[in-house]
Parts: structure tokens; C-alpha cells; sequence
């Protein structure tokens, strides 16, 4: 009786065991595992680090928020879905008698996920700012061909979002030079239509001419005046001299009166409120101006952020090739299988006897 109870508890552990051994040793596929290391940086950075001769290892300039991204993305269904669509299921599938490895095409959705995040490990080094990427393939090209198509599509997403945000800051600033440049050339034609209105190119210039020109009158009507005073005491007023200063004289103070008006605005089309349009008109042209010239600036800076805001995946180590399988662990995970098996068994005996005596 107790050589059949030992034979029992022997078999308790041994028949598993077996289990194990048989998928370790004869079923379970090779496992061959690509390394690659990575930052991120932005064009800034990277001129930055070129013109100062700084080694690429400067990684804690890279975002920590751009290397999480990467990591959510790789192991994401979309990337998942484009993975199975570059290689195929057979590439990436175990052999069929490893059934706890293979996948085919027509595997539900949640299968294929959980076996491609299965071949994917992704760490991340917050103190340098490096990511290391470690993919596995039941052969060493794949697994180094699927490191290269990780990386090349995780720099390719995380620029999406800077074109994105890019994009709509030069649209927009593209549409306010625009503006400003139309109103630019509406004043300027403003000013060209009151130019032709009033015969005038320059109101201030018309208005000093006008200016020198009322100084020159008053000074002849001066003289004038002093030539009939000179006349008027040795001729009478009816003499044809008197009469003829009187009707110079006169028309000096006509001709300066309509300067006068002319100046100070008594009449329409008049001097002042002409200078009074065109000072707007002016300081609209200025103030306009100024605008485009702000928006040109803005624009500028806009394409220089868009350019300096592309990322950039710095490899420091680029995908390897594999020598040797490094999974599975058969005599590591052997054992570790075995110790599980023993100590399970042990506490079912131990469960078994306690029930026993109770």
C-alpha cells in the first residue's frame, strides 16, 4: 500500500515533468533575439550636437514623452496589423507542433496581438535617454528585419504629429500675410485713386509750395502798397499810374486770398483737407506695412520651427544579427518547471494529509 502511494506522488511529479521536458527539448522552436538601441532627437538637437562635435550619447536632451509615444505605438494593434502585412503570419508564427508559439492568418485578433507583443521588449533608460528594443523571430534575419521596420515606422509616427501641428501654424500664418499684403495694395490703390481725384501727388508739398508762394504775394503787395503811397504824394487819384497800382494791388489781395482759402480750408478741394486724407491714408499704408512685414517675420519662424521640431531616431546600435538562439532556456526553465511541479505536489500532500487528520 504505501509502495503504491509513493508510485502515486512519484508520478505526480514525473508525468509533468515529462510534459515539460518533451515541449522544451523537442517542440518548443529557437528563438533568435535583434538588439538595437536608440534616442530621440529633434533637428535642433541634432545640429546642435553636430556643430559642438558632441557624441550622440547626449541622449537627455531627447523628450521623455517622444520615447513613451514610441513604446505605446510599437506595441500598439495598428503597428501590430502593419507588422503582419510587411512579414506575414509565417514569419512570424512558431512551428505548428509549438502550439504555444504559432499563429496563423486566420488567428483571432486578440491571438495575433498578444503573440506579437510577446516577440517585442522595449525599455527605456530615463536617466540617458535611450531606448533599447529587443524583438525575437523563430529565425535571425526576421527578428533583425522586424527590429529595422520598427524603427523606421516609430520615427515616421512620431513625425506625423509635428507635420500635423506644423502644417496648421504655416497655414495659418501663410493666410495672415496674405491679408496683410491685400490690404497693402488696397490703400496703396486708395492713395493712388485720391491722387488722381485731387491732381495731386503730394499734399504736403503742394501745401508748402502754396506756403512760399502766399509769402511771395504778400511781400509784392507790400511793395506795392509802398509804390502807391510813393505815387499818391506827388499824383492825383484819378492819374492813370494810381489807378493801375490800385488794380495791381488788387489783384495781389485776390490772388492771396484764394491761397489763404486754399490752405485753410474754406472751399471743397482745398489743400487742407486734402493733406487730412492723405495723412490717413498714410499712416494706414505705415500701420499696414508694419503688419505684413510682422506676418513675413512670423511666417519665417513658423517654417524654422517646423523644420527645427522634425525628429529624428539616433541609432547607437543598430539592429544585430543573432549567432545563437537565446530562447527558450531549456535547462534554466526546466528546472524552474521541475521546482514548481515539486513544490506543488508537496502542497498538495500536505493539504491531503491535514484533511486527512481533520
Amino acid at each position: 500500500m504505501k509502495f503504491r502511494k509513493l508510485k502515486i506522488q512519484h508520478l505526480t511529479i514525473l508525468i509533468p515533468a515529462l510534459l515539460v521536458a518533451i515541449y522544451l527539448f523537442v517542440l518548443a522552436g529557437d528563438r533568435f533575439v535583434s538588439e538595437s538601441r536608440f534616442t530621440i532627437k529633434s533637428q535642433g538637437e541634432v545640429s546642435a550636437a553636430t556643430s559642438l562635435d558632441l557624441g550622440i550619447l547626449g541622449g537627455a536632451s531627447a523628450a521623455k514623452q517622444d520615447q513613451l509615444l514610441v513604446r505605446d505605438y510599437i506595441l500598439s494593434r495598428d503597428m501590430m496589423e502593419a507588422v503582419f502585412d510587411e512579414f506575414g503570419a509565417d514569419a512570424l508564427s512558431g512551428p505548428f507542433v509549438d502550439q504555444l508559439w504559432y499563429v496563423s492568418e486566420g488567428s483571432p485578433v486578440k491571438a495575433k496581438l498578444s503573440h506579437y507583443r510577446a516577440m517585442i521588449d522595449f525599455t527605456f533608460d530615463e536617466e540617458a535617454a535611450v531606448s533599447t528594443l529587443e524583438t525575437n523571430a523563430f529565425d535571425p534575419e526576421t527578428a533583425r528585419d522586424l527590429n529595422e521596420f520598427l524603427i523606421h515606422k516609430a520615427e515616421d509616427y512620431i513625425n506625423a504629429f509635428a507635420r500635423t501641428s506644423s502644417d496648421a501654424m504655416i497655414s495659418y500664418t501663410q493666410k495672415d500675410l496674405e491679408r496683410a499684403q491685400a490690404q497693402v495694395l488696397e490703400i496703396t490703390d486708395q492713395i493712388r485713386q485720391a491722387q488722381s481725384a485731387s491732381q495731386m501727388v503730394d499734399p504736403e508739398t503742394d501745401i508748402g509750395v502754396v506756403a512760399k508762394t502766399l509769402a511771395e504775394l504778400e511781400a509784392a503787395l507790400a511793395s506795392a502798397k509802398g509804390e502807391l503811397g510813393s505815387l499818391e504824394t506827388y499824383l492825383q487819384d484819378d492819374t492813370h499810374q494810381v489807378v493801375a497800382q490800385k488794380r495791381k494791388i488788387a489783384n495781389l489781395e485776390e490772388q492771396i486770398e484764394e491761397m489763404r482759402n486754399r490752405m485753410s480750408g474754406d472751399k471743397a478741394g482745398d489743400l487742407a483737407d486734402a493733406t487730412i486724407h492723405f495723412n490717413m491714408l498714410n499712416s494706414q499704408l505705415q500701420f499696414a506695412n508694419e503688419d505684413y512685414a510682422s506676418a513675413r517675420k512670423t511666417l519665417e519662424m513658423a517654417k524654422i520651427q517646423a523644420m527645427q521640431a522634425t525628429k529624428h531616431l539616433v541609432i547607437i546600435d543598430h539592429p544585430d544579427l543573432a549567432d545563437f538562439a537565446a530562447y527558450p532556456r531549456r535547462l534554466l526553465s526546466f528546472l524552474f518547471a521541475l521546482t514548481v511541479i515539486a513544490a506543488f505536489a508537496a502542497m498538495t500532500r500536505m493539504v491531503a494529509v491535514l484533511l486527512k487528520d481533520y
